[in-house]
């Protein structure tokens, strides 16, 4: 393991921060006393509720900055973090799109970094690598798979479904743009100084986002089937593309995708 530079020391103390107030431990904790009754210790679920809170409010608050922030420090090595150029305008957009209405002050602030971010590879002071070879590729596959997707439930989709599933695609992107620099770029980058395999990474960064979503494991499909499926996928994706665009372009397909079919309902 190569010796860690104070960059590497704040990325990291970044991931762990992120994968902190990400993680909804008051549902992990409840996840396994169903599991296994009777837990092995007891625990005040309350307190917990109300850490999950608070934790929930910093992720949807300031993690686009705390993010922004990473980027802007490895900015002389961003092909660690699995970023390229192409990600930058996912991360422009992912800031322009914050929900302005819940606080415009945090709004604000999160879309001037962004733009700083943006005018940063303007001006050529981000440096990325050369590791975008099938990214095009692996892109235009993923953007088949979506269509026949939206081809397969096209029925029971009208003006008013892609109205609310539209609403909550640009609400997504900006926690979409963190998870990914998260899982799949700062983690990844971790992993990768200790030496693991590219394989064990994308295994651990697969068992981490489907726990990290564990506030949905009443729902058979979403956490038992699709949501795994998707983080092995995910994973593999940047695994084979040195890139966390096209991972970030699926995710966000996926939700889209998962939101028209719940709007089915509507």
């Amino acid at each position: 393991m190569q010796s860690w530079t104070k960059r590497d020391y704040f990325t990291y103390l970044a991931l762990f921060v992120l994968l902190f107030v990400r993680f909804p431990i008051a549902d992990f904790v409840l996840f396994l006393e169903q599991l296994f009754k009777p837990f092995v210790f007891s625990v005040n679920l309350e307190s917990l509720r109300l850490l999950q809170s608070q934790s929930v409010q910093f992720l949807y608050g300031y993690s686009f900055i705390l993010v922004a922030m990473v980027i802007v420090v490895n900015k002389d090595n961003l092909s660690r973090l699995n970023i390229d150029k192409r990600f930058v305008l996912i991360f422009l957009c992912g800031g322009l799109a914050y929900n302005w209405d819940a606080n415009w002050k945090l709004g604000l602030a999160t879309a001037i970094v962004s733009l700083f971010v943006f005018i940063l590879d303007i001006r050529g002071l981000l440096k990325f690598g050369d590791k975008e070879s099938n990214l095009l590729r692996i892109v235009l596959v993923i953007a088949i798979v979506f269509f026949l997707g939206i081809l397969f439930i096209s029925e029971s989709i009208d003006i008013t479904k892609v109205h609310w599933a539209a609403q909550w695609f640009l609400e997504d992107i900006p926690i979409v743009v963190v998870e990914e620099v998260m899982f799949r770029g700062m983690l990844w980058m971790f992993l990768k100084d200790l030496n693991f395999s590219e394989f064990k990474i994308v295994v651990i960064q697969a068992i981490l986002f489907w726990l990290s979503h564990v506030y949905a494991a009443n729902n058979l499909t979403f956490f038992w089937i699709i949501t795994p499926i998707a983080s092995i996928l995910l994973g593999i994706i940047v695994w084979r593309s040195k890139s966390i665009t096209p991972s970030a372009i699926a995710h966000i397909l996926i939700n889209l995708s998962l939101g028209l079919f719940a709007s089915r309902n509507l």
